[in-house]
């Protein structure tokens, strides 16, 4: 069983362990992608989210329950000028 350390930021870590599961690298980093761009999307005329990978570093909280890539955070900051 494959065992990997998650950084849950403000120096917390937690030891995920599970069989073959595999994360996507960070779309910034290359490390461990845990959390998943919640900008919200269209595809092929579908509403959705964003999904790119990212680290804690590098995932932007927008609030409780949703985070954006760097890319989109920046986006979205420009759209509030």
């Amino acid at each position: 069983m494959a065992c990997r350390m998650v950084d849950l930021g403000n120096g917390a870590f937690a030891i995920a362990c599970g069989r073959g599961e595999k994360t996507k690298p960070c779309v910034t980093c290359g490390s461990p992608g845990t959390i998943l761009c919640d900008y919200p999307v269209k595809r092929d005329g579908v509403a959705g989210t964003c999904d790119r990978p990212c680290c804690r570093k590098h995932a932007t909280p927008v609030d409780k329950d949703k985070d954006y890539c760097m890319a989109h955070a920046q986006y979205a900051e420009r759209l509030k000028l």
